[in-house]
C-alpha cells in the first residue's frame, strides 16, 4: 500500500446534504415526498437527536410535512 503525503482533506459542506435540516431554523419545515418518507423521518430523527433537536411530523393537505419546534 502506498502512503500519500500533502494531499488536504476534502470538505463534508452542505453541498452533501440530501435534506436541508442544516438549514433549519425553529418554526421551519420541509415537504416529503411519499416514496422517500421513511428515509426522511428516519435521517431528521437522527439529526435531531444528534443536535438537541425537536421535530415533529404531520400530514398536510399537501404532503408529509416536518417541522422544527425546538
Amino acid at each position: 500500500m502506498r502512503i500519500d503525503h500533502g494531499i488536504p482533506v476534502s470538505a463534508h459542506g452542505a453541498a452533501n446534504f440530501k435534506y436541508p435540516f442544516h438549514k433549519m431554523a425553529v418554526g421551519d419545515s420541509i415537504l416529503i415526498g411519499e416514496d422517500d418518507r421513511r428515509r426522511a423521518r428516519q435521517a431528521a430523527w437522527q439529526y435531531a437527536r444528534r443536535h438537541g433537536w425537536k421535530l415533529i411530523t404531520r400530514i398536510t393537505p399537501e404532503g408529509r410535512r416536518i417541522w422544527r419546534i425546538a
